[in-house]
């Protein structure tokens, strides 16, 4: 199965998907506006399948393999996904913040998170916002979210921390 955290294109993109398999399974999370599940039914795809946030779902029938879906706690639809095979735990925010509102596993084997970069289109696409100000604002995002990856991984204590990230470019006129 394929597991789409949120309709962004990083995510859920047209031109990947269209070398997947068209009878593959998909499992969405179950957001208000329906969103990741209808623009894979527009893609083509017929097996998608919700999981609701928090609940805890056995994929197979002896019951070893279990997931669940974990709500981005800020306003967004996102999400992040926590499984569980055996002894095996993996946790990934993907891009979700504040996943589960901080209510984490009591543990992970593996813990996967975006490292923070302290940017994005606020504050830099905006105008009415200083130089100075802008970099003030990116040094707090950067340090809040240093701060939130190490609470993270104090609470959950992985044997493995995976992080990951990307670039991001803002472009405004």
């Amino acid at each position: 199965f394929i597991y789409i955290s949120h309709n962004h294109a990083d995510h859920l993109h047209k031109y990947t998907l269209s070398k997947v398999r068209s009878d593959m399974k998909f499992y969405v999370p179950q957001f208000a506006s329906d969103s990741v599940r209808k623009t894979l039914l527009k893609f083509g795809f017929q097996d998608v399948e919700y999981l609701e946030f928090e609940k805890v779902y056995a994929l197979e029938k002896d019951g070893d393999f279990e997931i669940s879906c974990l709500k981005s706690g800020d306003h967004r639809e996102d999400s992040g996904v926590f499984f569980r095979y055996g002894t095996f735990d993996f946790l990934t925010t993907i891009d979700a913040n504040l996943v589960n509102n901080d209510r984490l596993p009591d543990r992970a084997t593996i813990f996967a998170c975006n490292i923070h970069i302290g940017s994005g289109e606020y504050p830099l696409c905006f105008d009415c916002i200083s130089e100075e100000n802008k970099n003030t604002i990116m040094k707090k995002n950067l340090m809040d979210g240093i701060n939130q990856v190490d609470a993270y991984l104090s609470t959950l204590q992985p044997q493995f921390f995976l992080p990951y990230g990307g670039f991001m470019e803002a472009k405004a006129p």
